[in-house]
């Protein structure tokens, strides 16, 4: 997810602007992944994942650091996120969507801290929180399926959020 999707430093709560670009996305993966039923069954979970920038109290800190304070803040705060994205997607604001149940049933959500930072040349692409979808065995047996549907997703995004 690109820079639209950040969230203000130190916070868990959704810019303005970013709910509306949530409604767009959830609306278009719940239907790529929950329309066709062959690639439905092979869906297990759909995880909603948060992280936070390697900072604390205003500094950069090392995500190797040994700092526990630093590390469960950033946890809690990525955990926040991850949550807040989900209780969006399930509100009333959210409003209705064609595969709201099927999603509802396969999604989870988790923060990863600053343990998985995103790469300094990737920094301009700020991942305050991404979307994993993980195939069940019968899934990963049918990796090609899978590869075709996540495959195009990042053209069927451009295309349709403009």
């Amino acid at each position: 997810m690109d820079d639209a999707f950040g969230f203000k430093n130190d916070s868990h709560i959704l810019k303005p602007g970013v709910k509306d670009r949530i409604r767009k996305i959830v609306k278009i993966y719940s239907e790529e992944l929950f329309r066709d039923n062959q690639i439905r069954a092979i869906i297990d979970n759909v995880f909603i994942v948060g992280h936070a920038s390697p900072r604390f109290q205003g500094k950069y800190i090392s995500p190797n650091s040994n700092n526990h304070l630093a590390y469960t803040h950033n946890l809690d705060l990525s955990s926040q996120r991850a949550n807040q994205i989900v209780k969006f997607i399930f509100s009333k604001q959210m409003g209705t969507f064609q595969y709201k149940n099927f999603f509802k049933q396969k999604i989870f959500s988790s923060g990863r801290g600053f343990s998985a930072p995103v790469p300094r040349p990737l920094a301009k692409i700020r991942m305050d929180a991404a979307l994993l979808i993980v195939p069940n065995r019968e899934g990963w047996k049918s990796s090609s399926l899978l590869k075709t549907v996540t495959g195009k997703w990042p053209a069927l995004l451009t295309k349709k959020l403009g």
